[in-house]
């Protein structure tokens, strides 16, 4: 399989396990010593129990809403033992009611290795398309300014 085919395989198994609510497995898609940061400094995140633990915090913001992810514009290039990879993604949120709301678009830049056959990411820096995540995460996107 060629490494571009490699990587939209990894994503398409890592995302739905945030879907899924599976802090724990989806902090296996890390290397053991690998780093997961919002570009922004508002968070980082070393190691995987401090990846699940950041990541089962961020699933119970929604509730009992389904999210999803939704990736594009794909890019992979191997340099030496390293993949760096890039997406564009957006969250899709689905209340009870069937009601959809959107998390702000964002850029996420991945260094990709492989361990003892398969690809782990080691560094995450993760870049959303607002100046102030933190009003989002706090549920105050839609609250005047």
């Amino acid at each position: 399989m060629d490494v571009y085919a490699e990587v939209q395989k990894f994503y398409a198994h890592q995302m739905p396990l945030l879907e899924n609510r599976q802090a724990e497995q989806f902090a296996a898609t890390y290397t053991p010593d690998g780093v997961f940061e919002h570009a922004s400094g508002l968070f980082k995140l070393t190691g995987r129990a401090e990846i699940a633990g950041g990541t089962e915090a961020s699933i119970k913001a929604y509730g009992g809403k389904a999210f999803r992810h939704w990736l594009n514009h794909l890019s992979v290039e191997q340099t030496g033992d390293e993949i760096h990879a890039g997406f564009t993604a957006i969250v899709s949120v689905t209340d009870d009611d069937g009601r959809v709301t959107w998390e702000p678009s964002c850029t996420v830049k991945d260094i990709i290795v492989r361990v003892d056959g398969r690809i782990l990411v080691r560094h995450r820096i993760l870049s959303h398309d607002v100046a102030d995540m933190r009003r989002v995460w706090a549920g105050q996107l839609d609250q005047s300014r």
